[in-house]
């Protein structure tokens, strides 16, 4: 095995070679920043319709509802496609799957902004949606293939990045539109940002993965029997894993549908409320690098999450009994939702240690948890128009909270419960 030393070609982050002259393992920085520009490119073409659903319904002549149907097809195809990650990764490799899953952005996001008709844009947003699974999903084969040693770190750096590129989309969506023509130039320009990502990806990761601890490397041969398949993850912790995920999506989405909505309805300006909203991004982000930076040395993994679901929980009762202090309220979600998304991401890498097992892992999970939260925000929206507020709807929402923290005190969830 390949010895790690504290200085020399083989220290931390240097790049090393197998004697065929190979590359064997890259440097940690290039994959760090590989994978955050990969990750900034999972929410912009997401994100960035959202505040431009009023142009785009008028531009192509539908209704909301159909407007509606744009906005929740790609977290469907997050969710779906997820399920195809594993069998692209073992057919090609987990760096090229991600890297088509990139370029398959890039085609959606671009066919999206040019399609003249609504049936057009529907299917460039499929061929999106399809990008989102994998990219979404793959990430996590990536981390555990490259920086073994480095797993917080590296879901860190590309959940901050997610939430990151969803902080921009939000941003810019609507003044890139009046300076780039409109909702079909705003989202092109978007999609620069996957075209960057595309094209970044190949050059900052090599082609060969280090080897993996135990693998039988040593001094550039591999091992002449191979490994034993790795056992199947037991459902129980695909279940809970789903489960978890699932509740913390339809908390996420249906607040950041109707956050803003809510605090205008209790008396706020709409600039005041979009304020909230950027305060809930920013506190996202920031409790995400907490976590990259302290989980590993401060608590357990499930500890983490479980106290980022008493975040979400203490936000959405504050909001609901206390609208007046929405900022703090937004912090304390915000918080919550970035170390909580940050430290659920990571949990699959602590419990298996076969990277195509990890994927088997994850993609369930996304697919429980991005189909069942793209219900959330109409289902919200339906309970505003019952009962002539939000209150009921936050209640649920605050409910949910409830389980997922039940969800992450489960002994499935905790490494030495798993073989």
């Amino acid at each position: 095995m390949l010895e790690r030393a504290d200085s020399g070609p083989d220290a931390p982050g240097a790049t090393r070679h197998r004697e065929d002259g190979g590359v064997v393992t890259s440097s940690r920085g290039t994959v760090l920043v590989a994978l955050a520009l990969a990750a900034f490119a999972l929410r912009p073409e997401l994100v960035g319709l959202g505040p431009l659903q009023e142009d785009v319904r008028g531009d192509l002549g539908v209704s909301r509802a159909a407007v509606g149907v744009l906005s929740a097809l790609p977290l469907v195809g997050m969710g779906v496609f997820a399920l195809a990650a594993r069998p692209l990764a073992a057919r090609v490799g987990a760096r090229r799957a991600l890297g088509l899953a990139l370029w398959a952005i890039v085609l959606g996001a671009g066919l999206r902004s040019l399609a003249p008709g609504y049936a057009l844009v529907v299917a460039a947003t499929v061929l999106l949606g399809a990008g989102l699974g994998l990219g979404n999903t793959l990430p996590s084969m990536v981390v555990k293939e490259r920086l073994r040693d480095d797993m917080t770190l590296g879901t860190a750096t590309y959940t901050t990045g997610i939430q990151v590129g969803a902080t921009l989309a939000a941003t810019l969506a609507v003044p890139l539109a009046g300076i780039a023509g409109g909702w079909r130039g705003s989202l092109a320009v978007l999609g620069l940002i996957a075209v960057a990502a595309a094209v970044c990806w190949p050059l900052l990761v090599p082609r060969s993965p280090p080897p993996a601890p135990g693998d039988g490397v040593s001094m550039g041969t591999r091992p002449t029997e191979p490994a034993a398949p790795p056992p199947p993850p037991p459902p129980r912790l695909r279940l809970r894993l789903a489960g978890l995920l699932a509740c913390m999506s339809c908390v996420y989405y249906g607040t950041i549908a109707w956050l803003a909505s809510d605090l205008v309805d209790a008396g706020w300006s709409t600039a005041a409320a979009g304020v909230a909203l950027g305060v809930l991004s920013a506190a996202g982000i920031a409790s995400t690098m907490a976590f990259g930076a302290l989980g590993d040395r401060v608590g357990t993994r499930t500890g983490w999450i479980a106290a980022s679901m008493a975040c979400l929980l203490v936000g959405l009762v504050g909001v609901t009994a206390l609208p007046a202090l929405g900022l703090v309220w937004a912090v304390v979600f915000g918080a919550g939702n970035g170390a909580g998304f940050g430290a659920t991401m990571t949990l699959p890498l602590d419990l298996v240690d076969d990277p195509a097992t990890v994927v088997a892992i994850t993609g369930p999970m996304l697919l429980g948890g991005y189909v069942v939260g793209a219900a959330a925000p109409p289902a919200i929206g339906l309970l505003r128009d019952l009962t002539g507020g939000f209150d009921a709807g936050f209640l649920v929402l605050a409910g949910l909270a409830v389980v997922a923290l039940a969800l992450a005190s489960s002994r499935v969830l905790r490494p030495h419960h798993v073989s």
